[in-house]
């Protein structure tokens, strides 16, 4: 990464975490909405 993204706090990255951590909650749910319709219980 450049350094100056490093050493400021960049909007873009900021947008960038907050996309891939918006992006992993819904994967999480959309497994766990996978797991309870497996007659599993």
């Amino acid at each position: 990464t450049p350094p100056a993204l490093f050493f400021s706090p960049n909007i873009f990255s900021v947008f960038y975490l907050n996309n891939a951590l918006l992006s992993l909650d819904s994967a999480f749910s959309s497994y766990l909405d996978h797991i309870s319709s497996l007659p599993l219980f």
